[in-house]
């Protein structure tokens, strides 16, 4: 997948034409699946709206259908759970990124039980509502991840680190004064 190669390309060392390593294919990678969930949200969204505009759509879900998405959205549980241990461990973006993903999936998937169980209830506009919350989600979280990918990319320099470098210099024997103080991430390295 995406973010495999996004892993694998980022820890590669400095070479001569990569100084500072290849620690920002992974923020690449991430901004790449922030694009593509927004395309699909736009097409989630357009479709629930057509549906809710028009005439209700018959939806029919069997009882093992129904069972599968369960146990699925018991699999993917565990997997986010994973991805953001490993994530949080490595400092990486490419499987936050991931994580979201399969975030999204289990949110789609419990709204779509819960729709189906209200279109059999007798509310066929469920199904499109639940859509429209879904992409909602997704939507706002690609928005915040996309952004943090996008800081990484244009260099923003986190203002933590500088502070606190900035302040062991001045108060080091010696430094009348700390001007300028740079600081650039590069994959989970500053």
């Amino acid at each position: 997948s995406l973010v495999f190669v996004g892993v694998r390309v980022a820890g590669k060392p400095a070479d001569e034409t990569h100084h500072y390593g290849h620690g920002k294919a992974e923020n690449l990678v991430t901004f790449t699946q922030t694009l593509v969930l927004g395309i699909f949200v736009l097409g989630i969204a357009a479709e629930s709206t057509q549906r809710l505009a028009g005439e209700p759509s018959a939806v029919d879900a069997p009882w093992f259908a129904i069972a599968l998405m369960a146990a699925s959205v018991v699999v993917d549980v565990v997997r986010i759970a994973v991805m953001r241990r490993a994530a949080r461990t490595e400092r990486s973006e490419a499987l936050a990124a991931g994580a979201l993903n399969i975030a999204g999936d289990v949110g789609t998937a419990l709204v779509a039980l819960v729709s189906l169980l209200l279109v059999a209830r007798g509310t066929p506009d469920a199904d499109a509502i639940g859509a429209l919350v879904v992409a909602a989600g997704v939507l706002f979280a690609a928005v915040r991840l996309g952004k943090r990918s996008v800081d990484v990319l244009m260099d923003r320099a986190p203002a933590a680190p500088v502070q606190a470098i900035s302040a062991a210099t001045t108060s080091a024997e010696g430094v009348a004064e700390t001007r300028r103080v740079r600081v650039r991430g590069a994959g989970d390295r500053l």
